[in-house]
């Protein structure tokens, strides 16, 4: 049963699982003492390739109430520095960014909208900076290659023996721990 859905400005690689979703899901499996597979069924990820896509779906009411039926609540996790040229210039605060697109939302009350510190990349240089050892894999993921980026996180996220390297991951950025907690708290 979705208890959650999470939506991501950030697009799928061609094949496998979503990299961030996994990453967020490995942190909430940490939190929580539940295992990854269980996870993936309660909490579903939907990437929406860009923000103008993501914010536009955001006002299709219909659409959340199949996706997220019974006021299941819903996650948008955006680049801080992808979401500056859709907003309104005199917005400058990331709560006033989070609000205005709460606004666009039919339920606001069911919507957490957390902003990326800069984009998904801080969180990989992040994962860098913690003593990943594939570092290859890491400076193609910082390339954007989008399927370097997905195994990555899906590594990092899957493996029960690399919770340090998580932790220290949402240690250097705040905004992803933000995002883990909004999403623990979803399913406690």
């Amino acid at each position: 049963m979705t208890r959650l859905v999470v939506l991501y400005e950030d697009a799928r690689a061609a094949a496998g699982r979503f990299g961030p979703h996994e990453l967020l899901l490995g942190c909430v499996a940490d939190e929580l003492g539940r295992r990854l597979h269980d996870l993936r069924k309660e909490i579903v990820a939907i990437p929406m390739n860009g923000v103008a896509k993501l914010l536009a779906a955001l006002t299709d009411a219909e659409r959340w109430q199949r996706v997220a039926p019974r006021g299941a609540p819903l996650l948008a996790l955006i680049d801080s520095d992808r979401i500056r040229d859709h907003v309104p210039p005199e917005i400058r605060e990331h709560a006033g960014v989070e609000a205005w697109i709460r606004a666009r939302f039919s339920e606001p009350a069911r919507l957490t909208v957390i902003l990326l510190d800069r984009n998904l990349e801080t969180v990989i240089a992040a994962i860098r900076d913690c003593g990943e050892a594939e570092v290859q894999l890491v400076e193609s993921a910082l390339r954007k290659d989008l399927n370097a980026r997905d195994r990555l996180l899906g590594k990092l996220g899957a493996d029960s023996d690399r919770r340090a390297l998580r932790d220290c991951v949402r240690g250097a950025v705040p905004s992803f721990e933000r995002a883990v907690a909004a999403a623990t708290d979803a399913l406690r």
